[in-house]
């Protein structure tokens, strides 16, 4: 097993896209994207960047063919999206540790300023979490997830930590991607003990 946690692990969005006439062969009607953002540990669930493709990955533009290909053939793209938390490295968290009023501080919560602060099960310091209650976080994931459906042809998204964000949130993220997207769809990942 490797524990490798920065290490590569799987193939590339041009990988897939060379791979679609077999999986149309195979009966594959929708593929499931792992989270394509930047980030810092194999799984992306960290992500730096909601709005770009990870380089080890790919490019926006392979991804935008690997989806035009992909719809000539019937398939749908699901992708991994992570609201709930992101990386202790990306812009907006450490904007906010730097500084207790910049406009991301309220994104996130702290219990102790700087160092403690909630994050994923409150286990993963690593793994800030984002607070979707606040207007501004709310907005920044919302616009990301409509542009994947606009301008990068994802047709839903995998909701990762489902049980972290609130209602509300919900109800604004589904009401604007099926704006954006009629056919759009989601599916929310709960575990729980």
């Amino acid at each position: 097993q490797n524990t490798d946690f920065r290490g590569i692990h799987g193939g590339t969005i041009e990988g897939v896209r060379r791979s679609l006439d077999y999986l149309h062969e195979l009966g594959a009607t929708c593929l499931w994207l792992s989270p394509l953002h930047p980030a810092e540990t194999y799984h992306r669930y960290d992500s730096k960047d909601y709005d770009d493709v990870d380089p080890v990955l790919g490019t926006r533009n392979d991804l935008k063919r690997l989806t035009s290909e992909g719809s000539k053939l019937d398939m749908r793209f699901l992708m991994d999206f992570v609201p709930s938390h992101l990386s202790w490295h990306h812009p907006a968290f450490l904007d906010a540790q730097r500084d207790r009023n910049a406009p991301t501080a309220s994104w996130f919560t702290f219990y102790q300023y700087p160092d403690r602060y909630r994050t994923f099960l409150d286990l993963a310091p690593f793994l800030p979490s984002i607070n979707t209650d606040d207007p501004g976080a709310r907005q920044h994931l919302i616009d990301s997830a409509v542009g994947w459906l606009t301008e990068y042809g994802i047709s839903g998204f995998r909701l990762d930590h489902a049980i972290g964000p609130s209602m509300d949130f919900w109800v604004a993220f589904r009401a604007a991607t099926k704006q954006a997207r009629s056919d759009s769809f989601t599916v929310g990942e709960v575990t729980d003990t």
